[in-house]
This record gives C-alpha cells, structure tokens and sequence, in this order.
C-alpha cells in the first residue's frame, strides 16, 4: 500500500511574482457589463490566471452600477454612479477594495462627472470633469468634501494626473484644434498635447513614474507610445499592438504599477504588452463581456501561498483566502 504524502511550502509575494511575464504581482481592475457598467469590480491577475472579486457594494442600489471607477492607494476607490436612464445627477462615492464602503461625497455642483476621475497623488482629492462646470478637483474626506472648480473651459474627460501635477485630458467635444490637452492643477498653462502632429490624439494614460501616455489615434489601429512631452517614440507604421481604433473616453488604457506593462481593451478583452512592444498576451477569454479596465491593484503586504503537492494552493492576500489549481 502506498504511502501518500503531502508537503507544504510556504512562498512569499515576491516568489509568486517571479514568473509572472507582467513583473509583479498585481490585478488589472476590470468591469463587465452593459455599457461597461456593473455592480461589480474585477481583479485579473496580470498573467490572466486567476480572477477575484475586488469590489461588490452592498449599498449600491439595485438599479444602479459602478461607473469610471478611480483605484487609489490601498485600494482606495472614488467612483460614480449610472443607472437604466443614463447618467444619475448625484454625488462621488468612495469606497475601499474588500471592504464593503460605500459613502457618498458631497457636492455643490449637482451634475454627475463625465467620464474619468483621477487622483492627485499624495492628497486625498480627485480631478474630474463635471458635465456642466467644468474640471473639477474635490477632497474625499466626508468630514470636509472641500471642492475647488479648476476651470470652467474644459467639459470633457480628464485621463489622468501626472505625480508633478500635470493634468492630461480630452476636449473633443468641443471642437476645439487638439483633442488631448494638457495643463497644471491649477488651470494654469494650458496647451494641445499632439504627439501624432495631426490633432488626432485619443484615450491617453500616463505610466506611473510620469514617464510616458500610452495612447491610441483616430484614424489609425494601434497602441502608441509618446513621452509626458507629447514627443512620439512609436511611429505610426509599428504601434505597439494592433489595438482597435478607440474616439474617445476612459477605460481603454491602464499600467502595471512598475510602468513596464501596459493593458488594453481590444475585440471586448484585456491583452496586454510590455512597454518595449514584446510579451504581448490575451488575458481574459470572454469572461467579462464589454469590458473595460480602469487601472491595478496591488494585494496588501503579507501575502502567501501554500504550495501543495496534490495540485491545490491557497492564496491569502491581505487574509483573504481562495483555492486555485496549482
């Protein structure tokens, strides 16, 4: 009779990581649904074998989803909210990933955001961009909501927020020259961000360490790459990936946390590619239809894995446990 044994080896965070194509450990947020609206935040690992729920608000009501969710640190979320009739007028909410917070931010402007929101990092404040005043940044501390309109000019969507407090967004509704613009937090120093050179910009998201926009054109199929001067560094004949053509909005263009990997929505699925335009993979199959991505997410420190000899592991992310084929 045969003896079975079963050895368990605990393996830190960082040996997870280590085989991973993305060079880390962490989740593409995803969401699925109608419009790319749900009542649910998905994490996929970034080699697309393993999915979790991120995000699930049992406040949230029943005719209503998650709209243009913005990660922040530690999971912080501020999202809006759409329903059967199109946008709802009402307020942010925040909330936090694997938590079931779900608390609304007061505004004095009662017109829901259009489009994306943004943090500003190292501040507990958001930019977006409201759909009748403006660009908008709002403190999301419920104890003071302080809110500051930035400037009336510019209705469209903000894309993102550099560390140094560049502010990258989208005009096209407008009919103005450029479509992607760039100024300070302050409203200050406006200008057209055009790295094609024909005004054909769209869906810009800037890398982590502000170094790059990883972006789309009009016209033209493709996942381009330009620096945070709007200087070009794929030309227009060799995009990165042959990304479908997007006009316009968030949703499209997300980072890994260390910018090396960048992940884009094409024919309704998250693939990803490394920045240098190698390593490019599919990583979900139609699990999430309509999807959309709106950024990563990183497990609390402490995570482990219990490796198993007879094919199971436990992963535990921040004491969160899952079962997972091995």
């Amino acid at each position: 009779m045969g003896i079975y044994v079963r050895v368990w080896v605990m393996v830190t965070s960082a040996g997870l990581s280590a085989g991973l194509a993305c060079g880390s450990e962490f989740y593409w947020v995803v969401t699925a649904g109608q419009n790319s609206n749900t009542r649910v935040l998905h994490g996929v690992a970034c080699d697309g074998l393993d999915t979790v729920s991120l995000y699930a608000p049992t406040g949230l009501p029943n005719d209503q989803w998650i709209a243009n969710p913005a990660v922040g640190p530690q999971g912080r979320l501020v999202f809006a909210v759409a329903g059967r009739h199109g946008w709802d007028r009402g307020p942010l909410y925040r909330g936090r990933i694997n938590s079931d917070e779900f608390v609304s931010l007061a505004s004095g402007h009662v017109d829901l955001p259009a489009g994306g929101i943004n943090w500003i990092s190292g501040m507990d404040e958001v930019v977006f961009s409201n759909v009748g005043s403006g660009i908008h940044r709002i403190d999301v501390d419920p104890a003071t909501n302080d809110e500051t309109v930035i400037t009336h000019n510019y209705f469209d969507e903000v894309l993102g927020v550099t560390t140094s407090n560049v502010v990258l967004f989208e005009n096209s509704l407008h009919r103005t020259p450029d479509d992607l613009w760039t100024m300070n937090l302050d409203g200050s120093n406006v200008r057209g961000f055009d790295p094609f050179g024909d005004h054909e910009a769209r869906n810009g998201a800037i890398s982590p360490d502000d170094q790059y926009v990883a972006l789309c054109h009009q016209d033209i199929d493709g996942l381009f790459l330009s620096t945070i001067d709007a200087i070009l560094l794929t030309p227009q004949s060799q995009p990165l990936a042959a990304m479908p053509r997007r006009n316009s909005g968030n949703g499209w263009i997300a980072w890994s946390p260390d910018s090396e990997t960048i992940g884009f929505i094409a024919d309704g699925d998250l693939w990803s590619v490394r920045r240098d335009g190698t390593q490019l993979q599919q990583i979900t199959r139609g699990q999430f239809p309509d999807a959309r991505v709106w950024g990563t997410y990183v497990p609390e420190p402490g995570t482990v894995a219990l490796l198993g000899m007879g094919g199971l592991c436990l992963l535990a992310y921040g004491w969160r446990w899952r079962k997972r084929r091995a």
